[in-house]
C-alpha cells in the first residue's frame, strides 16, 4: 500500500528529531529486501512543502507532481513506498544517516554527492532571481549584476550555493513565505531561488503581483536523493529509474504534470 503521511514538527528543539528519527529506525528495522522486480517492498522518503513540486496539504491526487510521479513510478515496480513531510533541514539529517531512504526534490550538489544516489531527473526548475515589482536597475541575468542587492537565502537550499561561490552574502530564513514577506517590506532586496516554487507560495500569500523574476538558469534538473547508508539503496534507485522511464513512455508523466497546469 502506497501512504502519505503529512507531518508538521515546528522549532529547533533536537529532541523532537531524535525521537522522530528513532521512530523511523524501529519501523524500518522491520523492512526486507529482494533483488526480485516483483518484490514487495516498503521505504520512507522524505519530502518537504515545496509547491508545486511536494504539497504536505495536498489531496490524495494531487500532492505535488513529484510526489505523484515518484509514487506512480515505484508502484509500476510493485514497490511500497511512504512519504513524510519534515521542514527541509530535519528531513536532510535524517535521509543522509540512513534513517530514511531518501530525499525527494533534491537538487545534486557536490556535499551531498558522498552522501546519496542520485535518480534520473524527476522535474525541473528555472533558478531565477527575484525582486519586488518596483525594481529599476539592470535586467539580472546573472549574480554579477546583482553585487548590490541584498539577498535572502533559505536554510539548506541548494541555490544558496551560487551566492557563496560568488562570496554574497545573504540574510537566511527558515521559510520561503518568512523570507518573502521581507522581500516584499524591503528588509532585503532580492531571492534567488526556483521561480516556480516561489511564485506558487508568492500566489498563496496574495502577493505574487508585488514581486518580478529575472531567469538566469533553466532547466535544472531535481532529483530523488537515496541515502547510501539505507539498506538495498542502490537496489531502490534502479527500480525507481525503471518506473519513471515507464511513466515518461506511456504518456503517464506528462499526464501528471497536466493536472497543475
Amino acid at each position: 500500500m502506497i501512504q502519505l503521511i503529512p507531518i508538521t514538527v515546528e522549532g529547533g528543539d533536537m529532541r523532537i528529531l531524535t525521537t522522530f528519527a528513532g521512530a523511523l529506525l524501529l519501523l524500518i528495522s522491520g523492512i526486507s529486501y529482494g533483488d526480485s522486480q516483483t518484490t514487495r517492498q516498503s521505504a520512507i522518503f522524505m519530502a518537504s512543502d515545496y509547491p508545486p513540486y511536494d504539497i504536505a496539504s495536498g489531496t490524495i491526487d494531487q500532492q505535488g507532481f513529484d510526489v505523484d510521479v515518484i509514487l506512480a513510478a515505484y508502484k509500476r515496480v510493485s514497490t511500497d513506498i511512504k512519504v513524510q513531510f519534515l521542514p527541509w533541514k530535519r528531513a536532510s539529517i535524517i535521509a543522509a544517516k540512513g534513517l530514511s531512504a531518501g530525499l525527494i526534490t533534491c537538487a545534486k550538489t557536490k556535499s551531498r554527492e558522498p552522501l546519496f544516489y542520485f535518480s534520473d531527473p524527476i522535474s525541473f526548475a528555472t533558478v531565477a532571481i527575484i525582486v519586488r515589482a518596483d525594481y529599476q536597475g539592470p535586467e539580472l541575468t546573472s549574480l554579477a549584476k546583482a553585487k548590490n542587492l541584498r539577498f535572502g537565502g533559505v536554510l539548506n537550499y541548494a541555490t544558496n550555493k551560487y551566492l557563496e561561490k560568488e562570496n554574497m552574502p545573504y540574510k537566511t530564513y527558515r521559510s520561503d513565505k518568512l523570507l518573502l514577506r521581507d522581500l516584499t517590506a524591503g528588509v532585503i532586496d532580492a531571492f534567488m531561488a526556483p521561480k516556480e516554487a516561489t511564485f506558487y507560495f508568492a500566489q498563496q500569500m496574495g502577493i505574487a503581483d508585488k514581486l518580478k523574476s529575472f531567469n538566469v538558469l533553466e532547466g535544472r534538473p531535481y532529483h530523488i536523493c537515496i541515502s547510501k547508508q539505507y539498506p538495498e539503496a542502490e537496489n531502490l534507485l534502479n527500480l525507481f529509474n525503471k518506473g519513471l522511464s515507464e511513466l515518461k513512455q506511456d504518456g503517464t508523466y506528462q499526464k501528471i504534470h497536466n493536472r497543475y497546469k
